[in-house]
Protein backbone atom coordinates (compact mmCIF):
# COMPACT_ATOMS: atom_id res chain seq x y z
CA UNK A 1 0.00 0.00 0.00
CA UNK A 2 1.42 3.12 -0.97
CA UNK A 3 -1.31 5.83 -0.47
CA UNK A 4 -4.74 6.00 0.97
CA UNK A 5 -6.38 5.15 -2.49
CA UNK A 6 -4.39 2.01 -2.77
CA UNK A 7 -5.16 1.06 0.32
CA UNK A 8 -9.12 1.37 0.19
CA UNK A 9 -8.56 0.01 -3.76
CA UNK A 10 -7.20 -3.52 -2.09
CA UNK A 11 -10.16 -3.62 0.51
CA UNK A 12 -12.77 -3.01 -2.30
CA UNK A 13 -10.73 -6.12 -4.16
CA UNK A 14 -10.98 -8.45 -1.15
CA UNK A 15 -14.81 -7.66 -0.24
CA UNK A 16 -16.48 -5.48 -2.96
CA UNK A 17 -19.62 -5.95 -1.51
CA UNK A 18 -18.81 -5.33 1.96
CA UNK A 19 -20.93 -2.22 3.33
CA UNK A 20 -18.11 0.59 3.37
CA UNK A 21 -19.97 3.45 4.69
CA UNK A 22 -23.36 4.44 6.38
CA UNK A 23 -25.42 7.72 6.11
CA UNK A 24 -28.61 7.49 7.73
CA UNK A 25 -30.83 5.36 6.13
CA UNK A 26 -28.39 5.16 2.86
CA UNK A 27 -25.20 2.74 2.30
CA UNK A 28 -22.25 2.48 -0.07
CA UNK A 29 -20.66 -0.75 -1.14
CA UNK A 30 -16.78 -0.71 -1.17
CA UNK A 31 -17.90 -1.68 -4.89
CA UNK A 32 -20.10 1.39 -5.26
CA UNK A 33 -17.53 3.78 -2.69
CA UNK A 34 -14.66 2.92 -5.76
CA UNK A 35 -17.02 3.68 -8.58
CA UNK A 36 -18.17 6.94 -7.15
CA UNK A 37 -14.82 8.25 -6.22
CA UNK A 38 -13.49 6.75 -9.47
CA UNK A 39 -16.16 9.76 -11.29
CA UNK A 40 -14.82 12.69 -9.27
CA UNK A 41 -11.37 11.24 -10.02
CA UNK A 42 -11.88 11.85 -13.79
CA UNK A 43 -13.74 14.78 -13.85
CA UNK A 44 -10.67 16.42 -12.23
CA UNK A 45 -8.24 14.43 -14.40
CA UNK A 46 -10.09 15.81 -17.16
CA UNK A 47 -9.23 19.27 -15.64
CA UNK A 48 -5.84 18.77 -15.26
CA UNK A 49 -5.92 18.16 -11.74
CA UNK A 50 -3.49 15.88 -10.08
CA UNK A 51 -0.13 15.74 -7.89
CA UNK A 52 0.89 18.77 -6.68
CA UNK A 53 -3.12 19.92 -7.08
CA UNK A 54 -5.14 20.75 -3.76
CA UNK A 55 -9.19 20.91 -3.69
CA UNK A 56 -11.09 22.28 -1.37
CA UNK A 57 -14.49 19.67 -0.28
CA UNK A 58 -17.51 22.12 -0.01
CA UNK A 59 -20.14 19.82 1.34
CA UNK A 60 -21.77 19.17 4.81
CA UNK A 61 -20.52 15.66 6.81
CA UNK A 62 -21.48 12.40 4.96
CA UNK A 63 -20.94 10.07 2.25
CA UNK A 64 -21.04 12.48 -0.25
CA UNK A 65 -18.12 14.23 1.00
CA UNK A 66 -16.12 11.43 1.65
CA UNK A 67 -16.65 10.46 -2.32
CA UNK A 68 -15.67 13.61 -3.00
CA UNK A 69 -12.33 13.71 -0.89
CA UNK A 70 -11.62 9.98 -1.80
CA UNK A 71 -11.78 10.82 -5.59
CA UNK A 72 -9.70 14.09 -5.32
CA UNK A 73 -6.94 11.83 -3.33
CA UNK A 74 -6.89 9.39 -6.05
CA UNK A 75 -6.37 12.10 -8.84
CA UNK A 76 -2.95 12.66 -7.11
CA UNK A 77 -4.07 15.84 -5.41
CA UNK A 78 -4.59 17.06 -2.03
CA UNK A 79 -7.96 17.71 -0.27
CA UNK A 80 -9.21 20.16 2.57
CA UNK A 81 -13.05 20.62 3.65
CA UNK A 82 -14.09 24.28 4.12
CA UNK A 83 -17.34 25.14 4.13
CA UNK A 84 -17.33 28.34 1.77
CA UNK A 85 -19.98 30.82 4.16
CA UNK A 86 -18.69 33.56 2.63
CA UNK A 87 -17.03 34.81 6.16
CA UNK A 88 -13.73 36.42 7.11
CA UNK A 89 -12.52 33.54 8.58
CA UNK A 90 -12.85 31.39 5.80
CA UNK A 91 -11.45 33.75 3.22
CA UNK A 92 -8.29 34.11 5.28
CA UNK A 93 -8.02 29.92 4.59
CA UNK A 94 -8.42 30.71 1.00
CA UNK A 95 -6.37 32.98 0.41
CA UNK A 96 -3.66 31.09 2.34
CA UNK A 97 -4.17 27.99 0.46
CA UNK A 98 -5.19 29.15 -3.09
CA UNK A 99 -6.91 25.57 -4.42
CA UNK A 100 -6.72 24.97 -7.82
CA UNK A 101 -10.46 23.04 -7.53
CA UNK A 102 -13.76 23.36 -5.34
CA UNK A 103 -15.98 20.37 -5.38
CA UNK A 104 -19.06 20.43 -3.80
CA UNK A 105 -21.49 17.60 -5.65
CA UNK A 106 -20.69 14.84 -7.48
CA UNK A 107 -20.35 14.79 -11.15
CA UNK A 108 -23.33 12.91 -12.94
CA UNK A 109 -22.85 9.70 -14.99
CA UNK A 110 -22.72 10.75 -18.44
CA UNK A 111 -19.35 12.01 -18.59
CA UNK A 112 -16.01 10.84 -20.62
CA UNK A 113 -14.10 7.82 -19.54
CA UNK A 114 -10.92 9.43 -18.85
CA UNK A 115 -7.60 7.55 -18.26
CA UNK A 116 -5.84 7.63 -14.46
CA UNK A 117 -3.04 9.80 -14.18
CA UNK A 118 0.02 8.64 -11.76
CA UNK A 119 -1.32 7.09 -9.01
CA UNK A 120 -0.35 8.60 -5.26
CA UNK A 121 3.04 7.81 -3.77
CA UNK A 122 3.06 7.84 0.30
CA UNK A 123 5.24 11.02 0.71
CA UNK A 124 2.76 12.57 -1.87
CA UNK A 125 0.37 15.31 0.07
CA UNK A 126 -2.79 13.45 0.71
CA UNK A 127 -5.47 16.25 3.25
CA UNK A 128 -4.71 19.66 4.25
CA UNK A 129 -5.82 20.93 7.67
CA UNK A 130 -5.62 24.53 9.19
CA UNK A 131 -3.97 25.37 12.36
CA UNK A 132 -3.00 28.95 13.82
CA UNK A 133 0.24 30.38 15.13
CA UNK A 134 0.74 33.82 16.99
CA UNK A 135 -0.31 35.71 14.46
CA UNK A 136 -3.77 34.23 14.41
CA UNK A 137 -3.38 34.05 10.56
CA UNK A 138 -4.69 30.40 9.38
CA UNK A 139 -1.68 28.24 8.64
CA UNK A 140 -2.13 25.00 6.15
CA UNK A 141 -0.82 21.77 7.16
CA UNK A 142 0.44 19.16 4.31
CA UNK A 143 -0.15 15.67 5.84
CA UNK A 144 1.38 12.99 3.45
CA UNK A 145 0.02 9.44 3.04
CA UNK A 146 1.77 7.89 4.88
CA UNK A 147 1.38 9.08 7.87
CA UNK A 148 -2.30 7.99 7.86
CA UNK A 149 -1.24 4.48 7.02
CA UNK A 150 1.22 4.25 9.46
CA UNK A 151 -1.99 3.82 11.76
CA UNK A 152 -3.00 1.06 10.33
CA UNK A 153 -0.08 -0.73 12.24
CA UNK A 154 -1.45 0.08 16.07
CA UNK A 155 -3.77 -2.17 17.37
CA UNK A 156 -4.28 0.56 19.76
CA UNK A 157 -6.87 2.30 17.56
CA UNK A 158 -8.97 -1.27 16.73
CA UNK A 159 -8.53 -0.53 12.87
CA UNK A 160 -9.51 -4.11 12.30
CA UNK A 161 -11.43 -5.27 8.86
CA UNK A 162 -15.15 -6.48 9.59
CA UNK A 163 -15.55 -3.93 12.21
CA UNK A 164 -17.61 -0.96 12.55
CA UNK A 165 -16.13 2.74 12.94
CA UNK A 166 -18.40 5.71 13.75
CA UNK A 167 -17.85 9.30 11.94
CA UNK A 168 -18.56 11.87 14.85
CA UNK A 169 -15.37 14.56 13.44
CA UNK A 170 -16.19 17.37 11.29
CA UNK A 171 -14.22 16.20 8.14
CA UNK A 172 -12.09 19.76 8.17
CA UNK A 173 -9.93 18.05 11.26
CA UNK A 174 -7.92 15.63 11.63
CA UNK A 175 -9.62 13.03 13.69
CA UNK A 176 -11.56 12.68 11.14
CA UNK A 177 -8.71 11.06 9.06
CA UNK A 178 -8.14 8.10 11.48
CA UNK A 179 -12.63 7.33 11.38
CA UNK A 180 -12.58 7.59 7.97
CA UNK A 181 -9.26 6.55 5.75
CA UNK A 182 -8.26 4.96 8.73
CA UNK A 183 -11.82 2.66 9.09
CA UNK A 184 -11.98 2.44 5.30
CA UNK A 185 -8.21 1.56 4.30
CA UNK A 186 -8.70 -1.45 6.98
CA UNK A 187 -11.97 -2.30 5.45
CA UNK A 188 -14.08 -1.39 8.50
CA UNK A 189 -17.75 0.22 7.59
CA UNK A 190 -17.70 3.53 8.57
CA UNK A 191 -21.15 4.92 9.95
CA UNK A 192 -21.65 8.66 9.79
CA UNK A 193 -22.92 10.19 12.69
CA UNK A 194 -24.90 13.67 11.77
CA UNK A 195 -22.87 16.92 13.33
CA UNK A 196 -26.16 17.51 15.02
CA UNK A 197 -26.47 14.46 17.52
CA UNK A 198 -23.05 14.38 18.44
CA UNK A 199 -23.23 16.48 21.26
CA UNK A 200 -26.26 14.43 22.66
CA UNK A 201 -25.26 12.19 24.83
CA UNK A 202 -28.69 10.20 24.38
CA UNK A 203 -29.20 10.66 20.30
CA UNK A 204 -25.28 10.08 20.52
CA UNK A 205 -25.76 6.61 22.34
CA UNK A 206 -28.76 5.14 19.49
CA UNK A 207 -25.04 5.97 16.68
CA UNK A 208 -22.41 3.96 19.49
CA UNK A 209 -24.79 0.84 19.70
CA UNK A 210 -24.37 0.52 16.42
CA UNK A 211 -19.96 0.41 15.62
CA UNK A 212 -17.24 -1.33 17.45
CA UNK A 213 -14.97 1.83 17.80
CA UNK A 214 -15.54 5.48 18.05
CA UNK A 215 -13.26 8.98 18.46
CA UNK A 216 -14.98 11.13 20.86
CA UNK A 217 -13.51 14.66 21.43
CA UNK A 218 -12.69 14.96 25.59
CA UNK A 219 -15.64 17.15 26.30
CA UNK A 220 -18.30 14.80 24.24
CA UNK A 221 -16.24 11.93 26.29
CA UNK A 222 -17.07 13.53 29.57
CA UNK A 223 -20.95 14.14 28.44
CA UNK A 224 -21.62 10.21 27.65
CA UNK A 225 -19.54 9.42 30.82
CA UNK A 226 -21.70 11.25 32.80
CA UNK A 227 -25.02 11.13 31.35
CA UNK A 228 -25.19 7.79 29.02
CA UNK A 229 -22.21 5.64 30.44
CA UNK A 230 -24.20 2.71 29.18
CA UNK A 231 -23.25 4.07 25.85
CA UNK A 232 -19.80 2.42 25.92
CA UNK A 233 -21.35 -1.24 26.78
CA UNK A 234 -21.65 -2.17 22.96
CA UNK A 235 -18.04 -0.67 22.31
CA UNK A 236 -15.18 -2.87 21.33
CA UNK A 237 -12.86 0.98 22.71
CA UNK A 238 -13.46 4.55 22.56
CA UNK A 239 -10.29 6.57 21.60
CA UNK A 240 -10.67 9.89 23.34
CA UNK A 241 -8.86 13.29 22.96
CA UNK A 242 -8.67 16.60 21.43
CA UNK A 243 -7.44 18.27 24.70
CA UNK A 244 -6.94 16.76 28.19
CA UNK A 245 -9.15 13.92 29.46
CA UNK A 246 -10.89 13.97 32.70
CA UNK A 247 -10.03 11.38 35.12
CA UNK A 248 -13.35 10.70 36.28
CA UNK A 249 -14.70 10.47 33.20
CA UNK A 250 -11.59 8.01 32.45
CA UNK A 251 -12.94 5.76 35.22
CA UNK A 252 -16.81 5.48 34.42
CA UNK A 253 -15.93 4.45 30.79
CA UNK A 254 -13.59 1.82 31.51
CA UNK A 255 -15.09 -0.25 33.47
CA UNK A 256 -17.30 -0.21 30.54
CA UNK A 257 -15.13 -0.59 27.27
CA UNK A 258 -11.22 0.21 26.79
CA UNK A 259 -9.96 3.63 26.61
CA UNK A 260 -6.99 4.93 24.48
CA UNK A 261 -6.32 8.33 25.20
CA UNK A 262 -5.09 9.73 21.57
CA UNK A 263 -2.82 12.35 22.16
CA UNK A 264 -1.32 14.41 19.13
CA UNK A 265 -0.57 17.98 17.14
CA UNK A 266 -1.99 18.32 13.75
CA UNK A 267 1.81 18.88 12.74
CA UNK A 268 2.56 14.81 13.26
CA UNK A 269 -0.32 12.75 11.83
CA UNK A 270 -3.31 12.87 13.76
CA UNK A 271 -1.75 10.53 16.54
CA UNK A 272 1.73 10.81 18.51
CA UNK A 273 1.13 8.96 21.64
CA UNK A 274 -1.82 6.72 22.69
CA UNK A 275 -2.11 5.16 26.21
CA UNK A 276 -4.87 2.06 26.48
CA UNK A 277 -6.61 1.54 29.59
CA UNK A 278 -8.51 -1.00 30.71
CA UNK A 279 -9.16 -0.97 34.25
CA UNK A 280 -9.36 2.45 36.78
CA UNK A 281 -6.44 4.87 36.63
CA UNK A 282 -4.81 7.02 39.54
CA UNK A 283 -3.61 9.58 36.48
CA UNK A 284 -4.58 9.70 32.87
CA UNK A 285 -1.22 9.56 30.97
CA UNK A 286 -0.71 10.11 27.21
CA UNK A 287 1.40 7.34 26.84
CA UNK A 288 3.71 6.00 24.17
CA UNK A 289 4.42 6.24 20.74
CA UNK A 290 2.04 5.38 17.80
CA UNK A 291 3.10 2.98 15.23
CA UNK A 292 5.96 4.52 12.72
CA UNK A 293 6.44 6.96 15.42
CA UNK A 294 9.43 7.91 17.68
CA UNK A 295 9.86 10.66 20.19
CA UNK A 296 12.23 12.20 22.44
CA UNK A 297 12.28 15.14 25.63
CA UNK A 298 14.66 17.88 24.56
CA UNK A 299 17.26 17.64 27.46
CA UNK A 300 17.33 21.20 26.86
CA UNK A 301 14.28 22.31 28.27
CA UNK A 302 14.20 20.36 31.46
CA UNK A 303 12.73 21.87 34.25
CA UNK A 304 11.32 20.20 37.53
CA UNK A 305 11.61 16.78 35.66
CA UNK A 306 9.68 18.37 32.52
CA UNK A 307 10.76 18.95 29.13
CA UNK A 308 9.02 19.70 25.42
CA UNK A 309 8.23 16.65 23.53
CA UNK A 310 9.75 16.59 20.35
CA UNK A 311 8.64 14.24 17.23
CA UNK A 312 9.83 12.06 14.90
CA UNK A 313 9.07 8.96 11.75
CA UNK A 314 6.36 8.66 9.13
CA UNK A 315 3.82 11.23 10.93
CA UNK A 316 5.21 14.42 10.10
CA UNK A 317 3.84 16.41 7.98
CA UNK A 318 5.24 18.00 4.66
CA UNK A 319 5.02 21.37 6.89
CA UNK A 320 3.11 24.69 6.63
CA UNK A 321 2.30 25.28 3.04
CA UNK A 322 2.78 28.98 3.11
CA UNK A 323 4.77 30.81 5.89
CA UNK A 324 8.00 29.81 7.84
CA UNK A 325 8.37 25.92 9.48
CA UNK A 326 6.86 26.69 12.73
CA UNK A 327 8.01 24.02 15.07
CA UNK A 328 9.58 21.94 12.29
CA UNK A 329 13.11 21.27 12.88
CA UNK A 330 16.30 19.23 12.40
CA UNK A 331 17.24 17.31 15.73
CA UNK A 332 20.87 15.38 15.35
CA UNK A 333 20.52 15.16 11.35
CA UNK A 334 17.03 14.02 11.38
CA UNK A 335 13.77 16.43 10.70
CA UNK A 336 11.45 16.45 13.65
CA UNK A 337 8.65 18.39 15.35
CA UNK A 338 9.04 20.34 18.35
CA UNK A 339 5.20 20.09 20.04
CA UNK A 340 5.33 23.03 22.56
CA UNK A 341 3.73 20.48 24.88
CA UNK A 342 5.41 19.60 28.16
CA UNK A 343 6.06 16.19 29.73
CA UNK A 344 6.93 13.98 32.22
CA UNK A 345 8.28 10.35 31.41
CA UNK A 346 7.75 7.42 33.78
CA UNK A 347 10.22 4.57 34.19
CA UNK A 348 8.35 2.66 31.55
CA UNK A 349 8.45 4.79 28.96
CA UNK A 350 4.85 6.42 29.37
CA UNK A 351 4.45 9.98 28.63
CA UNK A 352 2.25 12.27 30.83
CA UNK A 353 1.13 15.61 29.74
CA UNK A 354 2.45 18.70 31.75
CA UNK A 355 1.73 22.09 29.67
CA UNK A 356 2.14 23.88 27.15
CA UNK A 357 5.34 26.47 26.91
CA UNK A 358 3.03 28.85 25.19
CA UNK A 359 -0.68 30.31 25.18
CA UNK A 360 -2.16 27.87 23.11
CA UNK A 361 -5.24 25.92 24.28
CA UNK A 362 -7.68 23.34 23.01
CA UNK A 363 -11.26 23.64 23.69
CA UNK A 364 -13.68 20.87 22.12
CA UNK A 365 -10.69 19.71 20.10
CA UNK A 366 -9.52 22.82 18.54
CA UNK A 367 -6.34 24.32 19.40
CA UNK A 368 -6.31 28.32 19.64
CA UNK A 369 -4.14 30.46 20.11
CA UNK A 370 -5.19 32.97 22.90
CA UNK A 371 -2.86 35.86 21.38
CA UNK A 372 -4.35 35.44 18.41
CA UNK A 373 -8.03 35.95 19.43
CA UNK A 374 -6.84 38.98 21.43
CA UNK A 375 -5.50 40.20 18.17
CA UNK A 376 -8.62 40.01 16.26
CA UNK A 377 -9.92 41.98 19.08
CA UNK A 378 -7.59 44.71 18.72
CA UNK A 379 -8.18 44.33 14.73
CA UNK A 380 -11.92 45.08 15.04
CA UNK A 381 -11.46 48.60 17.06
CA UNK A 382 -11.98 46.72 20.75
CA UNK A 383 -10.95 49.66 23.47
CA UNK A 384 -8.62 49.76 25.56
CA UNK A 385 -6.82 46.36 27.10
CA UNK A 386 -8.51 42.88 26.61
CA UNK A 387 -7.55 39.57 27.83
CA UNK A 388 -8.66 36.01 26.87
CA UNK A 389 -7.91 32.68 29.16
CA UNK A 390 -9.53 29.49 29.07
CA UNK A 391 -11.42 29.10 32.18
CA UNK A 392 -13.62 26.22 32.97
CA UNK A 393 -13.24 24.62 29.68
CA UNK A 394 -14.28 27.30 28.16
CA UNK A 395 -12.79 30.71 26.66
CA UNK A 396 -13.56 33.78 28.81
CA UNK A 397 -12.79 37.52 27.54
CA UNK A 398 -12.02 40.60 30.36
CA UNK A 399 -11.75 43.69 29.05
CA UNK A 400 -11.98 47.46 29.23
CA UNK A 401 -13.75 49.29 27.32
CA UNK A 402 -16.03 48.30 24.51
CA UNK A 403 -15.28 44.78 23.47
CA UNK A 404 -16.30 45.05 19.47
CA UNK A 405 -17.73 41.43 20.05
CA UNK A 406 -20.39 41.73 16.69
CA UNK A 407 -17.37 42.36 14.66
CA UNK A 408 -15.09 39.86 15.89
CA UNK A 409 -17.96 37.47 15.12
CA UNK A 410 -16.77 37.50 11.88
CA UNK A 411 -13.63 37.31 11.54
CA UNK A 412 -12.67 34.05 14.13
CA UNK A 413 -14.61 31.24 13.95
CA UNK A 414 -17.26 30.40 15.69
CA UNK A 415 -15.14 28.12 18.32
CA UNK A 416 -12.89 30.13 18.98
CA UNK A 417 -14.91 32.91 20.36
CA UNK A 418 -14.92 33.61 23.75
CA UNK A 419 -18.19 32.15 25.18
CA UNK A 420 -18.74 34.97 28.18
CA UNK A 421 -16.80 38.46 28.66
CA UNK A 422 -16.74 40.54 31.96
CA UNK A 423 -15.94 44.47 31.34
CA UNK A 424 -13.68 45.78 34.21
CA UNK A 425 -12.09 48.93 35.22
CA UNK A 426 -8.31 47.69 34.90
CA UNK A 427 -6.88 44.54 33.77
CA UNK A 428 -5.37 42.75 37.46
CA UNK A 429 -1.80 43.14 37.21
CA UNK A 430 1.06 41.33 39.09
CA UNK A 431 4.05 43.14 41.08
CA UNK A 432 6.20 43.36 37.98
CA UNK A 433 3.51 44.73 35.46
CA UNK A 434 2.31 41.68 33.89
CA UNK A 435 -1.06 39.87 33.41
CA UNK A 436 -2.03 38.72 36.70
CA UNK A 437 -3.69 35.14 34.76
CA UNK A 438 -5.21 33.81 37.84
CA UNK A 439 -7.31 36.74 38.45
CA UNK A 440 -8.31 37.25 35.41
CA UNK A 441 -9.38 33.75 34.92
CA UNK A 442 -11.12 34.04 37.98
CA UNK A 443 -13.29 36.92 36.98
CA UNK A 444 -13.75 35.03 33.93
CA UNK A 445 -15.33 31.99 35.43
CA UNK A 446 -17.48 33.76 37.61
CA UNK A 447 -19.22 35.20 34.28
CA UNK A 448 -20.08 31.14 33.17
CA UNK A 449 -20.95 30.46 37.09
CA UNK A 450 -23.41 31.41 39.48
CA UNK A 451 -25.77 33.34 37.11
CA UNK A 452 -29.26 34.12 38.73
CA UNK A 453 -31.29 31.60 36.49
CA UNK A 454 -34.73 32.62 37.82
CA UNK A 455 -36.63 33.99 34.41
CA UNK A 456 -35.70 37.45 33.68
CA UNK A 457 -39.56 37.62 32.22
CA UNK A 458 -43.04 35.86 32.73
CA UNK A 459 -42.71 34.51 29.19
CA UNK A 460 -40.91 31.39 27.83
CA UNK A 461 -38.57 33.36 26.04
CA UNK A 462 -37.28 35.26 29.21
CA UNK A 463 -37.32 31.77 30.26
CA UNK A 464 -35.11 30.43 27.53
CA UNK A 465 -33.13 33.62 27.47
CA UNK A 466 -32.21 32.84 31.32
CA UNK A 467 -31.32 29.44 30.87
CA UNK A 468 -28.75 30.20 27.95
CA UNK A 469 -27.69 33.32 29.87
CA UNK A 470 -27.30 30.32 33.16
CA UNK A 471 -25.41 27.99 31.27
CA UNK A 472 -23.31 29.91 29.24
CA UNK A 473 -22.65 33.38 30.86
CA UNK A 474 -24.13 34.82 27.49
CA UNK A 475 -27.64 37.03 27.48
CA UNK A 476 -27.81 38.25 23.71
CA UNK A 477 -29.50 41.23 22.56
CA UNK A 478 -31.29 39.40 19.55
CA UNK A 479 -33.55 36.59 20.30
CA UNK A 480 -33.04 35.81 16.94
CA UNK A 481 -29.40 36.01 16.89
CA UNK A 482 -27.77 32.69 16.46
CA UNK A 483 -26.36 30.74 19.50
CA UNK A 484 -23.30 29.41 17.21
CA UNK A 485 -22.24 32.54 15.96
CA UNK A 486 -21.58 34.16 19.86
CA UNK A 487 -19.29 31.09 20.76
CA UNK A 488 -21.94 28.72 22.14
CA UNK A 489 -20.84 25.75 21.01
CA UNK A 490 -23.23 22.21 20.63
CA UNK A 491 -22.08 20.86 24.11
CA UNK A 492 -23.48 24.18 25.53
CA UNK A 493 -26.40 24.35 23.73
CA UNK A 494 -27.55 20.53 24.70
CA UNK A 495 -26.71 21.51 28.15
CA UNK A 496 -29.43 24.39 27.72
CA UNK A 497 -31.65 22.17 26.19
CA UNK A 498 -31.28 19.59 29.20
CA UNK A 499 -31.72 22.67 31.58
CA UNK A 500 -35.19 23.52 29.66
CA UNK A 501 -35.99 19.88 29.89
CA UNK A 502 -35.54 19.20 33.65
CA UNK A 503 -37.45 22.10 34.29
CA UNK A 504 -40.51 21.33 31.93
CA UNK A 505 -40.39 17.24 31.80
CA UNK A 506 -39.98 18.47 27.52
CA UNK A 507 -37.87 16.21 25.48
CA UNK A 508 -35.70 18.76 23.15
CA UNK A 509 -33.13 17.42 20.92
CA UNK A 510 -29.92 19.17 19.45
CA UNK A 511 -31.99 18.11 16.26
CA UNK A 512 -34.33 20.07 16.56
CA UNK A 513 -32.42 23.30 16.86
CA UNK A 514 -29.68 22.38 15.03
CA UNK A 515 -30.38 24.02 11.91
CA UNK A 516 -31.75 27.50 13.72
CA UNK A 517 -29.94 27.78 16.84
CA UNK A 518 -31.62 30.72 18.89
CA UNK A 519 -33.66 32.07 21.72
CA UNK A 520 -36.58 32.13 19.08
CA UNK A 521 -36.20 28.96 18.33
CA UNK A 522 -35.69 27.23 21.09
CA UNK A 523 -39.06 28.86 22.92
CA UNK A 524 -41.30 28.27 19.85
CA UNK A 525 -40.22 24.43 20.65
CA UNK A 526 -40.88 24.97 24.32
CA UNK A 527 -44.16 26.31 23.38
CA UNK A 528 -45.23 23.35 20.92
CA UNK A 529 -44.14 20.76 23.55
CA UNK A 530 -46.20 21.57 26.53
CA UNK A 531 -48.87 22.64 24.49
CA UNK A 532 -49.24 18.71 23.30
CA UNK A 533 -48.55 17.57 26.48
CA UNK A 534 -51.82 19.27 27.77
CA UNK A 535 -54.14 16.46 27.64
CA UNK A 536 -57.35 16.47 25.77
CA UNK A 537 -60.29 18.30 27.16
CA UNK A 538 -58.52 20.19 29.44
CA UNK A 539 -57.70 23.87 29.20
CA UNK A 540 -54.45 25.32 29.70
CA UNK A 541 -53.92 28.25 33.20
CA UNK A 542 -54.75 31.62 31.93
Amino acid sequence: MTSIPSAIAEAARRTPDTIALVDGGASLTYRQLASRADRVRAALTARGIGQGHTVVVDHPRGAVAIVLALGAMMAGAAYTALALDGSEHVRRRLDALRPDAVLDAEPDDRQDVVAAGPEPTEGDLAYIVFTSGTTGEPKPVGVPHRAVLRLLGDPRLGLVGGRRIAHTAPLEFDASVYEVWGGLAAGMTVVVVPAASVADPTVLATYLRQVDVAWLTASVFALVAQHRPDAFDGLERVVAGGEQLDLTSVNTAVRRTVVVNGYGPTENGVFTLLHEMRSPVEEVAIGTPVHGTRVASDPSTTVDGTAELVAFGDGLAIGYLRGPDGGFTDVGGERAYRTGDRVRVHGDGVHVFVGRDDRQVKVSGHRIELGAVEAAYVAAGAEAARVVVLADGRLGLVHVGEAEIARVRTALPSWSLPSSSVRVDRIPLLPNGKTDVKAVTALAAGATSGVDTTPASPSWRGEVASAVEATTGRRLADDADDLFAHGIDSIALWRVLMTINDRHGTELTLLDVFASPSVSTIEQLLIDATASAVPSGTLGTT
